[in-house]
């Protein structure tokens, strides 16, 4: 007797139809609401069941392969069991799948890695009680592609993980729900988004979270966001108005980098960091930078042919001489730049390729100007701070428009060919 009960432990264990505790399971099939057959296990012991996979698909051709999880199913016994979870690779490679609602599962915490990873797959509604997503959810391998075209998130989990949605092309919806707080680095990269609306309670957005999204036309970022990742949302080829909220206070490297169609930034009034290549290819035509900004990186504001007028904030710690140049013989076509901010030098050649400027304001504390820095401009008046020091070699050389220039008193150098052929 004792031999045989192992030899059963084991084949029901072989199977899966033994539960961690060595409990034997029972299982079921039961039709869900649009006539799709459902196969579950459950102990008969706690009241729970569990998911394991897909019998059949419903008769109905509108209805077939939709899904539809309940919150408990009943046994042949006419005992009730709870829907709890999902079982790790239930519906993998299953063609018949279509779609899956999961929010009238109302006990339904877990969903197990590669349980939804079939390309079949086009909609997904989370249950309301989920407690986590796997990054693996859909993805068995990297040679997976998958056609989601709409997700909703409900759930008490957080975070979205990194590279959730890779390999899908064609997601164009997503719904985020408030419990959402970040989305982690490349979590809907490359994706087909076309409106995205992120929740209120959200303080994170990774690195290249959004980037390639190419569908996508406007963000609005969130008052509760702090930071905005390297590449969070580069290559948005489509992406034309940013709402940066006020809480942010950093914007990564190439956040906004060859988004080639954006021309509208309304700026957070708590940045301080706006890292290298941050808007680098956009449209951009007037930038008026909030006085919280301390920090602009190199390339921030490079290559972009339609930038004319730009005027730094109050607290800007330093310049160098690339924030708008992409390199040499790279021509940009500002006319008017207002240098605020708490630097005393503009750099050498800051304006190199740039023979369209016509009016510069500078700030009072400005006390030198390096060699060449309006050299060729196209400059009528310059009205130099009182606390000037010092006018670099050819700092205004050619600058052919200009006619008029008072040297103020403090003034102790001015360097060789500093006003030659004006």
């Amino acid at each position: 007797m004792k031999t045989t009960r192992l030899l059963l432990t084991y084949l029901f264990a072989t199977i899966g139809l033994l539960t961690p505790n060595g409990i034997l399971a029972d299982e079921i099939d039961v039709a869900d609401s649009n006539g799709n057959v459902l196969h579950y296990t459950f102990t008969g012991t706690d009241g729970s069941a569990t998911l394991a996979s897909l019998t059949s698909v419903s008769a109905d051709a509108a209805k077939a392969g939709r899904l539809i999880i309940p919150a408990s199913i009943t046994d042949t016994d006419e005992n009730v069991h709870v829907v709890r979870e999902i079982k790790a690779s239930a519906f993998q490679n299953n063609s018949s799948l279509v779609s899956i609602d999961m929010s009238g599962a109302t006990s339904l915490t877990t969903v197990g890695s590669y349980a939804l990873a079939t390309s079949s797959l086009r909609e997904v509604v989370f249950g309301p009680a989920v407690v986590a997503v796997s990054a693996n959810q859909f993805k068995y391998s990297t040679n997976d592609n998958f056609y989601l075209t709409r997700v909703v998130f409900n759930g008490t989990y957080t975070s979205i993980p990194s590279s959730f949605f890779s390999y899908c092309s064609s997601l164009k919806e997503v719904v985020l729900g408030d419990q959402i707080t970040s989305i982690e680095s490349s979590a809907f990269s490359g994706t087909k988004l076309r409106e995205l609306n992120l929740p209120a309670g959200l303080t994170n957005i990774g690195n290249s979270a959004f980037s390639g999204c190419d569908s996508l036309r406007t963000v609005v970022i969130p008052d509760n966001v702090t930071s905005i990742g390297s590449g969070a949302f580069s290559s948005c080829d489509s992406l034309k108005s940013v709402v940066i909220g006020n809480a942010v206070t950093t914007i990564g490297s190439s956040a906004f980098n060859e988004c080639r169609a954006l021309k509208d930034v309304t700026w957070g009034q708590s940045i301080t960091s706006i890292g290298d290549y941050a808007f680098r290819y956009t449209i951009l035509s007037k930038v008026v930078l909030p006085n919280s900004v301390q920090t602009v990186g190199n390339y921030a504001f490079a290559g972009i042919n339609s930038l004319e007028e730009f005027e730094f904030g109050e607290n800007v710690q330093s310049i160098n001489r690339y924030i708008f140049q992409n390199g040499s013989y790279t021509y940009f076509y500002l006319k008017r730049v207002v240098f605020n901010g708490k630097y005393t030098s503009i750099p050498e050649s800051f304006f190199s390729y740039c023979s369209t400027l016509e009016e510069v304001v500078l700030g009072d504390q400005i006390t030198s100007i390096e060699s060449s820095t309006f050299s060729g401009k196209k400059i009528r008046e310059i009205t130099f701070p009182e606390g000037l020091l010092s006018i670099g070699s050819s700092a205004f050389s050619n600058c052919d428009s200009l006619r008029t220039v008072v040297i103020p008193d403090n003034v102790t150098c001015i360097g060789s060919s500093a006003f030659s052929s004006c």
